[in-house]
C-alpha cells in the first residue's frame, strides 16, 4: 500500500514510489484509477536487474471526493506484479 494522498480538486498531485523485481528488470509500471479494470503503462528503457526504477505518476482530482490509484510494475519478462500497491487520493476544496 502506498497509502493516503492529501490532494486540493482542480490541482495536480504528484505520487511517487520505487518498483523493483530481483532477477528482472522492471520494464515498466501500469496505473489504475477503476479498480484494475484497465491499466495505462509507462514503460522504462535501460532498466536492469539489480537496481529499483523510481516512478511518479500526476493526477488532477477533478472534484473533491476519494480517488483509489492502483499501481503494479512490469518486468522484461512481462510479468506484472503478483499484488497491486494502492494510493488513496483524498481530495478537498
Amino acid at each position: 500500500m502506498i497509502g493516503d494522498v492529501a490532494a486540493r480538486a482542480g490541482r495536480p498531485v504528484v505520487i511517487t514510489g520505487r518498483s523493483y523485481d530481483l532477477g528482472h528488470a522492471v520494464s515498466g509500471v501500469q496505473f489504475s484509477l477503476n479498480e484494475g479494470a484497465s491499466w495505462t503503462t509507462y514503460p522504462f528503457e535501460n532498466t536492469n536487474d539489480y537496481q529499483p526504477v523510481d516512478w511518479s505518476f500526476e493526477f488532477q482530482p477533478p472534484r473533491v471526493g476519494e480517488y483509489r490509484l492502483w499501481v503494479r510494475s512490469v518486468n522484461d519478462a512481462g510479468a506484472t506484479s503478483p499484488e497491486a500497491a494502492l494510493a488513496v487520493i483524498r481530495a478537498t476544496a
